[in-house]
């Protein structure tokens, strides 16, 4: 899968930046979607703690602290860049 709206497709999670989404939202001309996305953003820490309650006890921590720290960095991104908008 690729998040379209700019020059090129991006498939890696971690090369997409902030502007790719803002590139997006702007290309299908909805008002709505890049508030949308930040509000996404910022419910991420929120989202971590509801999936994470419901981990088994075994699942591996590794790959759950990978993740996670991931997921963090870009929605920090996001956020940062959203708000110097």
């Amino acid at each position: 899968m690729a998040l379209r709206g700019s020059d090129r497709p991006h498939y890696k999670l971690v090369e997409i930046q902030p502007r790719h989404f803002e590139a997006l939202a702007t290309s299908l001309a909805d008002p709505e979607l890049l508030p949308a996305m930040t509000k996404l953003a910022q419910d991420v820490p929120g989202a971590i703690e509801r999936v994470e309650a419901k981990l088994p006890d075994d699942f591996a921590s590794s790959v759950w602290a990978s993740v996670t720290t991931g997921l963090k960095r870009q929605a920090a991104a996001f956020l940062k860049a959203a708000i110097a908008r």
